[in-house]
């Protein structure tokens, strides 16, 4: 198995166990609000693709303060991976805790009871990376 595999399977992996603890729940196509243009991973200040949103199209090493910084990095509710399926279509993402999991291409994500930020209904990141499967 070759590095590349083995960390994206590490990452895959670890998402598996941060969704069946109940610390992110996958919202319902009717249930998302937000948008997110096509090619990218979006971040959101509410729940459900809900409020103000940040993008990126490459990769980002500090959402805070990095090519294209995010003003609610360290408290984000919501993410979508909107990428471009086929060639690196899934997001590695850092959480400020050190913790990492993968956003599958076409996945929606929103926090309800993370338990990073002691449950407070949302979750700092770090950084992304994009990367295949």
């Amino acid at each position: 198995m070759g590095i590349r595999r083995a960390v994206s399977a590490g990452a895959v992996t670890l998402m598996a166990a941060f969704c069946l603890t109940g610390n992110a729940g996958v919202a319902s196509a009717q249930d998302w609000l937000g948008d997110c243009p096509k090619g990218s991973i979006c971040a959101y200040s509410g729940v459900s693709g809900s409020g103000k949103r940040c993008n990126w199209e490459g990769n980002d090493a500090n959402w805070a303060g990095g090519g294209r910084p995010c003003s609610f990095s360290h408290k984000v509710k919501s993410l979508w991976n909107n990428g471009r399926k086929g060639n690196l279509d899934d997001v590695h993402l850092v959480t400020c805790g050190g913790a990492h999991w993968a956003l599958l291409w076409g996945q929606q994500e929103a926090w309800t009871n993370p338990t990073e930020d002691a449950g407070k209904g949302h979750i700092c990141i770090k950084s992304h990376k994009w990367f295949n499967r």
